[in-house]
């Protein structure tokens, strides 16, 4: 049986995204990864790699650890 996912990781991308006032387009073209991969991921629907975790975090200037919830704090200081 699979985990479910958590959709954490696509809620604050989603966030993030939005404030930084980035299209998904804008976002998956600066990330190398395709629009549909990151609807999918701020809806829950899709797993993210250690690669692309990092390249999300670079693009929208928070930390991995954000992203994860390993923090309430977007920037590290």
């Amino acid at each position: 049986m699979r985990e479910p996912i958590d959709p954490t990781i696509g809620e604050r991308v989603l966030m993030l995204r939005r404030r930084q006032g980035l299209s998904q387009e804008v976002l998956a073209s600066q990330t190398t990864m395709s629009r549909a991969v990151i609807a999918r991921l701020e809806r829950g629907k899709q797993t993210v790699s250690a690669e692309r975790l990092r390249t999300l975090a670079q693009a929208l200037g928070c930390s991995t650890d954000y992203l994860l919830s390993l923090t309430d704090t977007p920037r590290t200081p």
